[in-house]
């Protein structure tokens, strides 16, 4: 199995997971209507585990959630989507699913071994887990269930091989017309971004309708999120993306990208972030990369939280960042790494924004303290 890094599509969809109301839309919308009758969707809430071992981890990266069974006197289910980060068809995933499964239970079986110790009251039952691949590649696939990698000689013996069912999204095979009958908007917009973001060509002809449905149920972090993840799907500059939006129709294109821009950018130049973006940059050029860009974003970063430019500041981390980037140093990526925790600035987004996993992200965060302390 080849070995590969979690992709910027994941970091998206995780960032759009961490919603609860988001998260309900999804399931909602994308698990089969047979499952959803049977669970309390209100009542889905985000554990803070993962199923994923240590050998696994290149392949898959998992969100866990606990959600109540309908008429089920309390009992709960846990619902798991796994985003499969080699993005394109995988033969064996489900022998990975398998092994997936196998950790969770594993894992359960401790826990409740933990509680019987204390003397716990509740029952020790474990609660099953409803494994949701959401494959997002620009490939066909079928995927396989586990008894279907045998061959027809084994099927006497297929009684002995484990069986489960796996809820599997491709958005490859997902229609571009059952996307647009689904009611809420948001989700419109990331499905089809995220289904075309593999094809540049094909995600600008669905500009239009992506930007009309993203105008609709946006919070400020998601949009600036949004934001960035088209552009860069695009390969383009921010500033290159607003003129390409500014040249579509009139009637296709909404003031949301221009309103957008302006509060993310435009208003933060006006008040100095930019400037002090720019100050920094050519102080690291002078005395070194790495001390001017610290310098720049710190000073940019403070003059816009005087002013209440959230925004601002998150579109001023990102641009310090692309030059940084363009700079071609690392080191740079992870000292805006740094200055962005500790002004609050969520793991999700600046893993979308500078490239790095979200391990990444929190190992250059320990790596500091360690040093630090």
């Amino acid at each position: 199995m080849n070995k590969t890094k979690p992709t910027p599509h994941d970091a998206f969809l995780k960032l759009l997971l961490d919603n609860p109301r988001s998260a309900r839309d999804f399931f909602q919308r994308l698990l089969p209507k047979g499952l959803v009758k049977q669970l309390d969707l209100d009542s889905l809430a985000p554990e803070s585990t993962s199923f994923v071992s240590p050998s696994l981890k290149t392949t898959f990266s998992d969100a866990v959630f606990s959600v109540r069974m309908k008429g089920g006197e309390g009992h709960t289910a846990l619902v798991s989507i796994l985003l499969e980060h080699k993005s394109h068809p995988d033969k064996w995933a489900a022998v990975q699913l398998l092994a997936y499964l196998a950790e969770g239970y594993r894992r359960q079986v401790k826990n409740l071994r933990k509680q019987k110790k204390v003397g716990t009251p509740q029952p020790l039952i474990l609660k099953p887990i409803i494994p949701f691949l959401f494959y997002q590649g620009g490939k066909p696939w079928a995927f396989p269930r586990l008894r279907r990698l045998f061959g027809a000689a084994h099927n006497p013996l297929l009684r002995y091989v484990p069986d489960f069912e796996t809820v599997f999204i491709s958005l490859y095979e997902m229609d571009d017309a059952k996307i647009a009958r689904i009611g809420v908007a948001w989700l419109r917009a990331a499905l089809l971004t995220q289904k075309y973001s593999h094809d540049p060509e094909a995600l600008f002809k669905r500009l239009a309708p992506i930007l009309q449905a993203m105008h609709h149920a946006m919070d400020g972090n998601f949009s600036l999120s949004f934001f960035i993840y088209i552009s860069r799907s695009l390969d383009l500059e921010p500033e290159d993306f607003k003129k390409l939006v500014e040249a579509l129709p009139p009637d296709s294109n909404p003031q949301t990208m221009d309103t957008l821009y302006d509060k993310l950018m435009a208003k933060g130049r006006k008040e100095g972030l930019e400037i002090g973006l720019e100050q920094g940059l050519e102080k690291g050029r002078e005395q070194g990369l790495e001390q001017g860009l610290e310098q720049g974003l710190e000073q940019g970063l403070e003059k816009g939280l005087e002013q209440g430019l959230e925004k601002g500041l998150e579109q001023g981390l990102e641009k310090g960042l692309e030059k940084g980037r363009k700079q071609g140093s690392e080191q740079a990526k992870k000292e805006a790494v740094l200055s962005g925790l500790r002004l609050g600035i969520p793991v999700q987004t600046l893993s979308l924004m500078t490239g790095f996993s979200e391990e990444k992200v929190r190992q250059i965060f320990q790596e500091d303290q360690t040093a630090a302390g």
